[in-house]
């Protein structure tokens, strides 16, 4: 069985408050720095902490997010002569 991506779990999350009109409003929390600065470790704190609370939370890895989007990316750097 093939396991869902969060990116999968969100778009269906989406649609089934779309179907049943329960979309409420909600709030966006976007953690910027620079790689291993830690941003990944806060938002799963953060994650943790407000789910304890009974908060739906859903974290969106833009590492995860760029492989689901893009499976297949490669780019090469152009090579000076």
């Amino acid at each position: 069985m093939k396991r869902r991506s969060r990116l999968d779990e969100f778009r269906e999350s989406l649609r089934l408050q779309h179907s049943y009109n329960t979309i409420t409003p909600g709030l966006v929390i976007w953690f910027t720095g620079l790689p291993g600065s830690g941003k990944s470790t806060l938002a799963s704190a953060l994650r943790q902490r407000l789910a304890a609370q009974g908060i739906p939370v859903q974290v969106l890895d833009s590492d995860e997010l760029r492989r689901q989007l893009t499976p297949h990316r490669k780019c090469s750097v152009p090579q000076e002569t």
